[in-house]
């Protein structure tokens, strides 16, 4: 699992190893994050509910006391929650399951020591 996730590579009758980031590797996984947010961000507009975005907004709201505080853990676990809500309300599976992986490598990436 953790190899089809990008996180390790296989080496044959070697075992496995984690696989070394790259700048370059960095910014392609960013891009397409930014590309599927988009478009959960788009998709939720046509299936969002008002108490969906009455629990989003009160996230944000959560998140900007979290800012202002320099609360900088707080803040990103809502910035997250903030995120997989829009997600959550795109209605959409596979896009979910997809975002779900490749957060994966960003989390990777944010909490690596670089």
């Amino acid at each position: 699992m953790l190899a089809t996730e990008g996180l390790i590579e296989l080496l044959p009758n070697r075992g496995a190893r984690v696989v070394r980031l790259t700048l370059k590797n960095v910014k392609d996984t960013y891009d397409l994050m930014a590309a599927l947010e988009g478009l959960s961000g788009e998709l939720a507009c046509q299936h969002i509910s008002d108490a969906e975005i009455a629990a989003i907004r009160q996230l944000h709201n959560t998140m900007l006391v979290h800012y202002r505080n320099r609360d900088l853990m707080p803040y990103f676990q809502v910035n997250r929650q903030i995120h997989e809500s829009i997600l959550a309300a795109s209605n959409n599976d596979v896009l979910q399951e997809m975002y779900s992986n490749l957060s994966q490598r960003v989390k990777r990436v944010r909490y690596s020591n670089r």
